[in-house]
């Protein structure tokens, strides 16, 4: 038993598993179903992603933009440091969007995962599979499958009693 205990400590000891950092998965929706992020945008709001996670000592990690919704993975070793983070990348990707596609918003509804950074990897290899994993699923059924596969089971069962 102490062999196992030994090689766990060693692999911390090794940092290839940081448990002093968090995983940070944000999924940014544009404001009303008629928004549509602009292909062209794309590169774009890739640069800003970067800058943004760098400028707030954010790693960045993997992203996904799409017409409908956007992943951002990053990953911080300050938790205080992540709000600003989202905060600077929203404006700064709906200022830029807004160049293209005037009214453009992004919805203030982001929806936050926290990993493990032990699950970065994981979550990464998700999202750079985002255009197979699309062919038969919506962004909605997304989050609800994936990200928040108990609420269904949560609201059906208030319905029951």
């Amino acid at each position: 038993m102490g062999g196992l205990t030994e090689r766990y400590h060693t692999i911390l000891r090794e940092d290839v598993m940081d448990a002093r950092t968090i995983g940070i998965h944000l999924i940014l929706l544009p404001s009303g179903n008629a928004m549509r992020i602009p292909r062209v945008a794309r590169r774009e709001i890739l640069d800003i992603i970067t800058a943004s996670a760098s400028a707030h000592q954010c790693r960045y990690k993997e992203s996904s933009i799409r017409d409908d919704h956007t992943h951002v993975l990053i990953e911080a070793e300050h938790e205080g440091t992540v709000a600003e983070f989202i905060a600077r990348c929203m404006d700064d990707i709906t200022n830029l969007v807004r160049s293209y596609q005037p009214g453009f918003s992004l919805s203030d509804r982001v929806h936050v995962t926290l990993l493990p950074p032990w699950h970065l990897e994981i979550m990464a290899s998700f999202l750079r599979d985002q255009d197979r994993y699309h062919e038969f699923r919506s962004v909605h059924e997304e989050i609800d499958e994936i990200f928040r596969p108990n609420a269904l089971d949560a609201m059906e069962s208030d319905h029951v009693n």
